[in-house]
């Protein structure tokens, strides 16, 4: 989207003792993502806002759900007109037999 982000984010440890809280995820995630988008536009300072909007996911129905809404945003924002065609979106091939 031209203007926000949306991710459907699985938090993973390879040591089980070791996990990051969703916080600390979006923190990391917000920073160096505004590094470099900073870095690629030749500009400084804040990048993205405060806000978040953080969910847990407890079903894989609502899961489901989520994907068809973040992969359909470009298409309700009238960008393009199906959500394969928004060269922005991503998701992962198991999950694609979501969207039909």
């Amino acid at each position: 989207m031209p203007n926000h982000v949306h991710a459907l984010l699985t938090p993973f440890s390879h040591k089980q003792e070791y996990k990051k809280s969703l916080s600390s995820i979006t923190q990391s995630l917000k920073r160096y993502t505004a590094r470099q988008i900073n870095q690629a536009i030749d500009r400084n300072g804040s990048l993205w806002s405060e806000e978040t909007y953080d969910h847990l996911v407890r079903s894989e129905e609502e899961f489901a759900r989520i994907i068809t809404y973040i992969l359909n945003n470009p298409v309700k924002a009238s960008l393009v007109d199906k959500w394969d065609e928004w060269s922005f979106n991503w998701v992962a091939d198991e999950f694609k037999n979501v969207m039909g």
